[in-house]
């Protein structure tokens, strides 16, 4: 295994932490509209994702498992809403 230096990883993480503050991921809301920092990423895996499943939209976002559609299903209608090239996966035959 190759060591890396404590130090380096110290300074990756206060790097991480300041651009977390600068682009503002700690408000409600981010990227100048009413959404969450987890609904902006979902809006924007679903449209690069066409047929993106709940179940894989959760486990790329890490998001909450119990119950995931509930939480996917406000990031769908919210992509709606915003006319973006979003559409609803589908989980399988059913679904």
């Amino acid at each position: 295994m190759t060591h890396v230096s404590p130090d380096l990883v110290n300074d990756i993480r206060a790097a991480s932490r300041r651009l977390v503050r600068e682009f503002g991921f700690l408000d409600k809301t981010i990227a100048g509209t009413d959404l969450s920092g987890s609904g902006v990423h979902a809006i924007l895996e679903i449209g690069l994702n066409p047929g993106l499943t709940a179940k894989d939209l959760v486990a790329r976002l890490k998001l909450e498992k119990n119950p995931p559609s509930a939480g996917c299903s406000n990031h769908w209608k919210r992509a709606a809403k915003s006319n973006r090239p979003a559409r609803p996966p589908t989980d399988g035959p059913s679904g």
